[in-house]
């Protein structure tokens, strides 16, 4: 999971919000659980700050993190 959200910090402006970017990366930095996540998708979905895939690939990382 945590490659998958390597990747997605790369994605561009159209779609991810620089600020969901930034949140991603100190998560990266300081450690993340299901919950980090799931706070982060309930943001974006909120105030529309990712794309619909941004969202379905957060969706899928909290599911599969919350299943551990």
């Amino acid at each position: 999971m945590r490659e998958m959200l390597e990747n997605l910090v790369t994605a561009p402006d159209s779609q991810l919000d620089e600020s969901i970017r930034a949140r991603i990366l100190l998560l990266l930095e300081e450690g993340y659980d299901a919950d980090d996540i799931k706070q982060i998708l309930d943001d974006c979905a909120y105030s529309a700050l990712a794309s619909d895939f941004v969202m379905t690939l957060l969706n899928a990382i909290w599911q599969d993190m919350k299943e551990k």
